[in-house]
């Protein structure tokens, strides 16, 4: 669907079981992979691999967390994040790991990850992704809120994912972003509380 629309996504290829013939994905995709369950969520059974050995694991361990997996071309990069609040893109958060990759520890520990809020981009920078991000979630057929992921090897935005509940905790994205452009996070519930009775 994303690519249907003219957004750019990694090189990437699905897999419902996996056989050793497969194994010519790395060779085909080179360098960098990253292996992941098709649809877990906070990076659990996600892993950055370089080598046979390496992925193998990787498959094995994703494989735990989804019938599926996603074998994907790992994109060299910024990591962005744009929150989309009733189909409008809010300020652009750039995610910077203090080492490794914003996996689950990075994610849920407190001065592990700087957060640049908003994103050091150029005008041109931010109005393509957050047009990229509206798009994703109006092609999606979201409803109230959605966070859309991106990595930026500084020519292109790859589009990666699409949070459709994303997370609420104090170290959160989507309430980052939603504070960037003025609202509470006390306001920001009741505005999507208000957007399901709406619905409902």
């Amino acid at each position: 669907l994303v690519n249907s629309i003219g957004i750019p996504t990694p090189k990437k290829k699905i897999f419902f079981d996996f056989k050793k013939s497969d194994l010519k994905i790395i060779d085909e995709f080179g360098g960098k992979i990253v292996v992941k369950p098709i649809d877990a969520g906070s990076s659990v059974g996600i892993h950055i691999v370089d080598d046979k050995n390496k992925f193998l694991f990787a498959v094995k361990d994703a494989f735990k967390y989804s019938k599926n997996i996603i074998v994907e071309k790992f994109i060299d990069g910024r990591e962005l994040t744009v929150t989309i609040l009733e189909g409008k893109a809010k300020p652009v958060i750039e995610i910077k790991p203090k080492s490794g990759w914003y996996d689950f520890t990075n994610k849920y520990s407190k001065g592990n990850t700087e957060y640049i809020a908003p994103a050091a981009l150029s005008e041109n920078e931010k109005t393509t992704i957050q047009s990229y991000a509206e798009k994703i979630f109006k092609i999606i057929d979201c409803y109230a809120y959605a966070r859309v992921d991106f990595r930026y090897d500084g020519q292109y935005f790859y589009f990666l994912e699409i949070n459709t509940l994303p997370g609420m905790t104090p170290l959160s994205l989507t309430p980052m972003s939603a504070k960037e452009s003025g609202m509470e996070f006390i306001d920001l519930l009741n505005l999507l509380i208000t957007l399901a009775i709406k619905r409902s």
